[in-house]
């Protein structure tokens, strides 16, 4: 790449030079970013397709058990209504457990993507530095 295509006033001229200074190139830097997107995206799909495949186990799971427990349990009661109670604890629990798997795979979501793609993570960092540092200069 040359300078040309570069901002050279200031963040690009930082990031030339940072990129000399670790033995890589900028376009090295750019094929870091662009591998990243593809793990990234698997990470998300992967953990979108958990969440629903977890919840949706869980409401069936938690369903079942009720239904099987009503057939051991008092035969003359109205099973209408307690179909619907089975129903109302089935989606509850599948809430609760959905927000909880929700809130674990966004914490972990950064530790991930760091793990499987510590140059991204590194150079993210870098710039990340570099761009607070050049606030604070101006």
């Amino acid at each position: 790449m040359t300078e040309e295509l570069i901002n050279t006033d200031g963040i690009g001229t930082a990031l030339v030079y940072i990129a000399d200074k670790i033995g890589i190139t900028v376009e090295q830097m750019y094929h870091i970013y662009v591998g990243a997107q593809v793990t990234m995206a698997t990470v998300q799909i992967v953990m979108i397709a958990t969440w629903f495949i977890v919840v949706a186990l869980t409401i069936v799971f938690v369903y079942m058990f009720g239904m099987r427990s009503e057939k051991q349990e008092h035969p003359d009661r109205n099973k209408d209504a307690y179909q619907f109670d089975v129903i109302v604890v089935s989606v509850s629990v599948g809430t609760i457990v959905g927000i909880l798997l929700a809130l674990v795979l966004a914490f972990m979501y950064v530790p991930i993507i760091a793990y499987l793609c510590p140059e991204y993570t590194a150079l993210k960092s870098l710039m990340s530095d570099l761009s607070t540092i050049t606030n604070i200069l101006k």
